[in-house]
């Protein structure tokens, strides 16, 4: 043969740019089962997912971790509010107690064990409530996880007892 032209140089770099996108293409789409498989161009991979997310530092996974479980204690505290105020206004209304702004407080929370022996939240909630309608008198409501342990009215009398 003869020696290349630069002419015949660039159709020779042409062609092989224009085979580029089916080889990837072959190589980005394997074959199918029992087809015999070639091997791999070198500049050819496949996507990882691992090669695609960046890695964490320990920094970074602990304020995930954190975020997570702040999330977990506010989701959580939403349900047992919402079954603390079911709860007030059923004993209220069993006391013909008026509950007033229809709302609760947390006043507290702390980890504690239940009878099997489990940590859960023992929340404590403050409410206000009124016997006539023109006073205001504080109650309390302790839950242990989900479920309602007392309710603290703080009833009074209205006679007190004369002892003669």
């Amino acid at each position: 043969g003869r020696p290349l032209a630069a002419q015949d140089y660039s159709c020779a770099v042409r062609i092989s740019a224009l085979k580029a996108p089916i080889a990837q293409w072959i190589e980005h789409f394997p074959p199918k089962e029992g087809v015999a498989r070639s091997i791999r161009a070198g500049g050819a991979r496949r996507l990882r997912m691992w090669t695609l997310v960046p890695a964490m530092s320990f920094l970074d996974v602990s304020a995930l971790l954190l975020l997570a479980c702040a999330a977990w204690l506010w989701l959580d505290s939403l349900k047992a509010r919402e079954t603390a105020i079911r709860a007030t206004k059923a004993a209220c209304n069993s006391e013909n107690l008026m509950l007033l702004d229809d709302t609760i407080a947390i006043r507290g929370i702390r980890l504690s064990r239940n009878d099997d022996g489990a940590l859960q939240l023992h929340r404590v909630y403050g409410f206000e409530y009124s016997d006539t309608g023109n006073n205001r008198r504080t109650g309390t409501l302790a839950m242990l996880g989900n479920s309602v342990l007392v309710i603290n009215l703080d009833l009074v009398t209205s006679q007190p007892a004369i002892l003669h």
